[in-house]
């Protein structure tokens, strides 16, 4: 049996099945879909109510668009730490720090130019400046790159080292020749022990480990001797050690003109003009002589001294090497004066 329903856009009357009840069905005056609800008979045939007053324009209705999904705000972070300073450090340029903390490099600069300015030389040599400028320099740029410290903090601190940089500098460029001596052997361990060759032929005072050498016998070549040579590294220099011995392969020449020929192969070798040192030394009854020698090539004082004993057949050698050496020296004084002929020699 049909059921009578009214469309609520219209209020037009219809008729549908009685399976379409509660279904959505399209009204056939006005063509608007609306819900089928069964109406009553007395209702359904009574006056309609006068339709609502159409719109000044009719709209048309568009497709809305379903809302987007609202993005969740992430939750808030500390504030970041970055592995590096900002480029603009408290109004000063980060370059400009940077800059600060290079200045100790041109210390080693300072020490070529000083001799032309105050007149005297360093006594220390110029790796001492170069180390002390590349690790205050070192210091500077850490300080500058501490991003935990605020701009002033880091540019008071830079300026604080490369200060006492500056300070250290000068202090150790007019440092005097025996408080270097004195520092180096506060510093330094001594190591210094009794050398004897394996055929015990001489004792010697040597620093560290005595290391044989191999080919000529430097610096005389002109002497086949079996040498032995060490080092001892101070403050900002190092001084090498050389001793050995051998056979006497002239022993019909006389001393003067066997001397004069070891001389000349000195001066050959080294490339400078020995320089003849008296020297009586522990062992003044075999006949000796002694030379020093600046080298201009590597800047170092060469001191060479050499025993000729005839009765015995045999030839000792000593030299020492080093910047600013000389014969009275602290070092060289007990490196000549330890040296001593054993006699239990082959």
């Amino acid at each position: 049996m049909a059921v009578v329903v009214r469309c609520t856009g219209c209020s037009g009357l219809a008729r549908v099945g009685p399976e379409a009840v509660g279904l959505l069905v399209v009204c056939p005056r006005c063509g608007d879909p609306f819900m089928a609800d069964p109406v009553p008979e007395e209702a359904a045939f009574a006056a309609p109510p006068p339709p609502p007053p159409p719109p000044p324009w009719p709209a048309r209705a568009e497709p809305v668009a379903p809302p987007r999904p609202r993005r969740k705000r992430p939750p808030a972070r500390p504030e970041e730490i970055h592995d590096h300073p900002p480029d603009d450090a408290g109004g000063v340029p980060f370059s400009v720090i940077v800059g600060l903390a290079l200045l100790p490099l041109t210390i080693p600069m300072l020490w070529l130019i000083g001799p032309v300015l105050v007149g005297n030389p360093p006594h220390l040599t110029l790796a001492t400046p170069v180390s002390l400028a590349v690790a205050a320099a070192v210091l500077c740029l850490a300080v500058a790159y501490t991003v935990d410290w605020t701009p002033v903090t880091r540019i008071k601190g830079v300026l604080t080292l490369v200060g006492l940089a500056y300070f250290a500098g000068l202090s150790l460029y007019f440092l005097k020749k025996e408080a270097a001596e004195g520092a180096q052997q506060w510093l330094a361990a001594d190591g210094w022990h009794e050398f004897r060759p394996p055929g015990r032929e001489y004792e010697v005072r040597l620093p560290g480990k005595a290391m044989k050498v191999d080919g000529p016998s430097w610096p005389v070549p002109a002497l086949t001797l079996g040498c032995y040579k060490a080092a001892a590294k101070g403050l900002g220099r190092t001084h090498f050690y050389v001793v050995g011995t051998g056979a006497d392969h002239t022993p019909d020449a006389g001393d003067d003109a066997w001397f004069n020929e070891v001389e000349q192969s000195l001066q050959k070798t080294v490339g400078g003009r020995p320089t003849p040192d008296e020297t009586g030394g522990p062992v003044a009854q075999i006949p000796h002589r002694q030379w020093r020698v600046e080298m201009p090539r590597v800047a170092d004082a060469l001191i060479v001294r050499v025993y000729r004993d005839r009765a015995n057949g045999r030839v000792y050698l000593l030299a020492a090497q080093g910047p600013e050496l000389e014969p009275g020296d602290e070092e060289a004084e007990r490196f000549f004066g330890s040296f001593a002929v054993l006699d239990g020699r082959k």
